[in-house]
């Protein structure tokens, strides 16, 4: 899935996420201005408290493998709230090269621009949380805040 059009922001909000909801399988979306290069440096997108058995470990390590083997995983936290990378995700993505980054901001969509902004990532590894009506109507997910700032494309993993 690409964007298109005259404002990008809407499909790229819109039609990007609705993938991420409606297929079980990886999605990998890229921004129509992103060229193809070499993978070198792939970045997971996480949020430390929504962390269980049901995320995708295995895939996140097999997509890493298959490039460098190696792997930031970032997390936005609140201000005064830093939390450390829980054990259950250090054991799963043990047998990688893994990098943990957490930075603080009040604003999840800022705290993630200025980090994908500030570093030089290939892709970005996302597994979207599955959200009820309500929790869809009356928040924004993450995942779409991130597909509305990333420049870089975005490898999404269905949560089972």
């Amino acid at each position: 899935f690409g964007m298109s059009g005259e404002n990008d922001n809407f499909l790229w909000g819109s039609t990007a996420v609705a993938a991420l909801r409606a297929y079980k399988v990886p999605v990998l979306i890229v921004p129509k201005t992103v060229q193809w290069q070499e993978i070198q440096h792939l970045c997971y997108a996480v949020n430390y408290k929504k962390l269980h058995n049901a995320t995708p470990y295995n895939s996140v390590k097999e997509w890493a493998r298959k490039f460098t083997g190696k792997l930031t995983v970032f997390n936005v936290h609140e201000v005064g709230q830093y939390t450390e990378p829980p054990a259950v995700l250090k054991d799963a993505l043990s047998e990688i090269d893994t990098e943990y980054i957490s930075q603080e901001s009040d604003n999840f969509q800022i705290g993630i621009q200025d980090f994908l902004t500030e570093n030089n990532f290939d892709w970005l590894i996302i597994v979207p949380q599955k959200h009820g009506f309500f929790d869809r109507i009356m928040h924004t997910s993450r995942a779409e805040q991130i597909t509305k700032v990333s420049s870089v494309p975005i490898l999404s993993f269905y949560e089972s």
